[in-house]
């Protein structure tokens, strides 16, 4: 495996994602959280807890606008290159498999965290319920292990179901990292939120600020073994997606 074909496949897709639909979607997930929150601040509400606002903004940021993103640049991840009638010539170079899932995680989680950082940024110039600078910080640290770890799940997706990557990755979503989180229960563990959101509550010390009741939904474990257990889960996938890219054969033509 090479790294320098690693660097031109993301080199590339850097400029193919520099499209005037890209560069749109990506400013509609940059500001659609500050753009939200701005017009909340700006009507008469009854005063809100610094770890709801805070809890608010980490759902758009870290949740909302990194898993869009990554719908967009990482599920398509094996499909585009099946409908341009290239995948035949990346299959038979030398590990060109493999460098073309990387490039693409790459310039997926690259593009994204971007988008993330731009949204807090602007969001926290005016928000004025939280303490701003911590939680500039702090929601920056998760943007990027949001999109890691999310990046590395939807790109094994991709790899697993090519043509119908999108429908998974959106059901995957919807019912593990949107219900299954939320249940108290062992289960939830198992999930990317679970730890990004008890990541979050750690290092704004809003644990212990919260009912007793509510802090089941978060894990008791110390930071650092959140942060481990999440890149962990982050080199788990993509190694399973480049040991299954190199096995996986796709058809060029007709159904998957």
């Amino acid at each position: 495996m090479n790294a320098e074909s690693v660097w031109a496949v993301f080199r590339f897709e850097w400029r193919r994602s520099l499209s005037g639909f890209r560069i749109v979607a990506w400013l509609v997930l940059a500001l659609f959280t500050p753009i939200l929150i701005l017009l909340v601040q700006s009507r008469p509400l009854d005063p809100v807890s610094e770890y709801v606002m805070g809890s608010v903004i980490f759902v758009l940021v870290v949740e909302v606008t990194c898993l869009l993103g990554l719908l967009l640049w990482g599920a398509p991840l094996i499909q585009a290159e099946l409908e341009s009638n290239s995948w035949i010539y990346l299959a038979v170079r030398p590990y060109g498999r493999v460098h073309l899932l990387l490039g693409k995680y790459a310039n997926a989680t690259t593009w994204v965290f971007l988008a993330a950082v731009t949204a807090i940024s602007i969001t926290s110039r005016f928000v004025w319920m939280v303490e701003t600078e911590r939680l500039w910080v702090v929601i920056v640290a998760l943007s990027l292990l949001s999109s890691l770890a999310y990046g590395a799940l939807y790109v094994l997706i991709a790899v697993v179901f090519p043509k119908k990557a999108m429908v998974f990755a959106v059901l995957y979503t919807l019912i593990f990292e949107g219900l299954v989180s939320l249940v108290p229960a062992t289960i939830n563990r198992l999930t990317i939120q679970y730890r990004l959101r008890s990541l979050l509550f750690h290092w704004m010390d809003w644990y212990d600020k919260i009912p007793e009741d509510a802090r089941i939904l978060l894990s008791k474990a110390p930071p650092w073994q959140d942060v481990g257990i999440l890149l962990g889960i982050t080199v788990s996938l993509l190694a399973a997606a480049v040991v299954a890219i190199q096995f996986r054969e796709y058809l060029t033509g007709g159904p998957d």
